[in-house]
């Protein structure tokens, strides 16, 4: 199916084989799962080692960086499959949610990420009555999010496309499934499922800005604000690509000769390749971050 699993890691003994478990019945052997681990106290490492012995999909990355944004952006970036899907370490995944999930990026090839549904429940998965889309009132908006994140990472999947427009993650932001839902909004289509996929535990361990004081909400929001904006402006042409590609009715205009391009060149790297077939979404993507980089380096050489 082509897909990547991207799981931060950390403490993760108590749940973890029943996550490991919910998850690799959705997967072939084409597909991976990518597990950075941050050094652990309890036998998180030892679970990790037996799964990896035991399934070749598995790839497991030690990270020395502390905190939840930066683990998680270790296991993005070393995703290697077309269909980047977050996890996290506690939670159990229903048995359709790869279906459910594939299908809707399926249905529209300009769909960039794609969020569902949840079921909150305690530790021992019993239900809490209530879900994820009735709680935070899910939906778009860039000042909605900004003010309350609806935004769950471990109910998202998105297209290697968008790894080099959200990566490097800034360290000052609170979430990374905030950044990365701000960041997708800009970029092209989001679908929301309000199918409940997944079981997603609520308990002392989980990470929540539920009871954080007002002024470091503030401060938080602020930041991500400034980051969102300052990644706008940085990365203009692969905003436009993008959105060429996952919107293209809202596509900013853009001086491509500004940089070097012209329309026509864009169409020549999008090519047929030599096999006659169309040059896959990744490979395009891999052509604009050459183009990005040049123009990275170009900049540098002009200071």
């Amino acid at each position: 199916m082509n897909i990547s699993v991207a799981m931060a890691v950390y403490n993760g003994e108590k749940y973890l084989r029943e996550q490991l478990d919910s998850i690799l019945s959705q997967l072939d052997e084409m597909d991976e799962i990518v597990i950075s681990y941050n050094d652990s106290i309890d036998n998180t490492l030892q679970i990790l080692k037996e799964y990896h012995d035991k399934y070749d999909i598995i790839k497991v990355y030690e990270w020395e960086e502390k905190g939840v944004i930066s683990n998680f952006e270790n296991a993005i970036l070393h995703c290697s499959k077309d269909f980047i899907f977050l996890s996290d370490q506690d939670d159990v995944w229903e048995n359709n949610k790869v279906q459910r999930v594939m299908e809707a990026f399926q249905s529209d090839s300009t769909i960039l990420t794609v969020m569902h549904n949840c079921e909150y429940v305690d530790d021992a998965l019993q239900s809490l009555g209530n879900d994820l889309f009735k709680d935070r009132k899910v939906k778009m908006g860039f000042i909605k999010n900004l003010c309350i994140n609806c935004y769950q990472g471990s109910c998202m999947a998105f297209r290697k496309d968008l790894v080099p427009f959200i990566t490097p993650m800034p360290k000052t932001v609170a979430m990374h499934d905030q950044w990365i839902g701000l960041m997708s909004e800009r970029a092209g289509h989001i679908k929301f499922i309000s199918e409940s996929l997944m079981k997603y535990r609520k308990h002392d361990g989980s990470h929540s800005t539920e009871h954080v004081p007002l002024k470091k909400k503030l401060i938080w929001m602020w930041k991500m604000a400034y980051h969102v904006l300052d990644a706008m402006n940085e990365k203009k042409m692969l905003k436009w690509y993008l959105q060429s590609v996952y919107a293209p009715e809202k596509k900013a205009d853009f001086d491509l000769d500004e940089y070097g391009y012209s329309d026509n060149s864009i169409k020549e790297n999008k090519s047929l390749d030599n096999t006659g077939k169309e040059e896959s979404s990744s490979n395009a993507g891999e052509t604009m971050m050459y183009m990005v980089n040049e123009l990275n380096k170009k900049e540098n050489d002009d200071e």
